[in-house]
């Protein structure tokens, strides 16, 4: 049970109701397929019991969500809340997610030394070389697994060190093997977990005795870094940092004389980039005259609900951190970054926003200083996109070939 809330935690820790596979490998040719974009049409497909038009769901809503989660079994080969039928196992599997991600239960300040550590020992390795260059991609991926780690992991909180290049080929492994499984590269041939002796073999590197998986976390916190490194309005990256020096519930929430709080940044971000694009189900319905049933998968596309104006008004596209200070009913239930009922994500709890929050902090206060720090990319496109301060990409293969400077040895200023 501890091992598979493990694997659990390291995929939920933030929001996910990943809308992968039924119990056998799901590809885009999956039944057929209705995307709703209203927040009444959102939840009703994330809660699964009752499809938009009135009629109901002859499969229960924890079956609707497994068979849309049945790869995980298959690819990462982990059984867990996402993947059972059962309702009485997945709520002991939230109940024991809930103990290990409790806010007053994680040791903040621990984490935000050992985060620091990482970066240092980053920024040390790199000044070694002739050329100081330092992938982004890469590294908040093992920052970010680093963190998921730390909440689920005794050893780690005890001093075993993991090495952060160990860390980044898993974050690698597992996005990419993501990205197959869910078939966004096109068609291609997934491993079953037994077979994949590479995913193996980096997952044994990190934790010898178990075996998790990982997902999503990384790419809010990239895409927040970013933001906030080329918005005009550098105190909201100052915010963060000083959250990330004092990483407590009441400097997270802290309001300052701008009426902006560390916690209203990162529910901004979350609102433009959830890191869960879309939540699908499957839902089945008899066919009048037959004994047959009509099965449909339909998603809950969470970045357009996210973005509507009709609920965030016209500027609905910018990053304003502002409006979470007069959120209103209707917004609230809008904001579906950690799902809803009865699919909550734990997370919920306040412990994802506060973890993406410590991430893009310490980030910020290493790498924010654009006289030492400069910002570039391998791809001429992703530099053209960075310095149009329009909204980011917001998909797993985006903006790989970002990579840090000194400013002594840039071929160019980006952000």
């Amino acid at each position: 049970m501890a091992s598979s809330v493990a694997l659990w935690i390291l995929l939920c820790l933030m929001p996910i109701i990943k809308y992968v596979a039924s119990f056998v490998r799901f590809h885009p040719s999956d039944p057929e397929q209705h995307i709703f974009t209203t927040t009444s049409e959102c939840r009703l497909i994330i809660e699964g019991t009752r499809f938009p038009d009135g009629k109901q769901n002859t499969l229960s809503s924890y079956e609707a969500r497994a068979r849309k989660n049945g790869n995980l079994k298959w690819t990462f080969g982990i059984q867990n809340a996402f993947t059972t039928n059962d309702e009485s196992d997945a709520k002991k599997f939230v109940k024991e997610a809930q103990r290990l991600i409790s806010v007053a239960g994680v040791d903040w300040d621990g984490l935000a030394r050992e985060l620091s550590r990482m970066i240092e020992g980053i920024i040390d390795k790199n000044l070694d070389g002739v050329q100081a260059r330092i992938a982004v991609t890469p590294k908040v991926r093992a920052l970010s697994l680093r963190t998921s780690l730390w909440v689920i992991s005794s050893e780690m909180r005890n001093g075993i060190q993991i090495r952060t290049e160990d860390l980044a080929n898993l974050g690698k492994i597992i996005n990419s093997t993501w990205i197959d499984m869910k078939g966004e590269a096109g068609e291609q041939k997934v491993l079953e977990f037994k077979d994949n002796a590479d995913l193996q073999a980096r997952l044994s590197a990190v934790l010898p005795t178990t075996s998790p998986t990982f997902e999503t976390l990384w790419r809010i916190v990239l895409s927040l870094f970013i933001v906030l490194r080329g918005h005009h309005n550098q105190r909201y990256k100052q915010i963060l940092i000083e959250f990330a020096r004092k990483p407590t519930t009441a400097q997270f929430r802290r309001e300052y004389d701008n009426g902006i709080s560390a916690e209203f940044i990162v529910k901004e971000g979350l609102r433009l980039y959830p890191p869960t694009r879309r939540i699908r189900r499957i839902f089945k319905f008899p066919v009048a005259g037959s004994i047959r049933q009509q099965c449909i998968t339909a998603a809950a596309n969470v970045e357009a609900c996210h973005r509507d104006m009709e609920v965030w008004g016209p500027g609905a596209l910018e990053f304003k951190p502002a409006r979470w200070k007069e959120i209103s009913k209707t917004q609230r239930e809008n904001f579906l970054a950690f799902g809803c009922s009865p699919f909550l994500c734990p997370a919920s709890n306040g412990f994802g926003t506060m973890a993406i929050g410590l991430l893009v902090g310490v980030l910020s206060d290493a790498f924010g200083d654009r006289e030492e720090w400069v910002l570039g990319s391998d791809e001429d496109k992703d530099l053209a996109e960075l310095q149009s301060g329009e909204k980011l990409k917001n998909d797993r293969g985006a903006y790989e070939g970002l990579f840090f400077e000194r400013s002594a040895q840039a071929t160019g200023v980006v952000l």
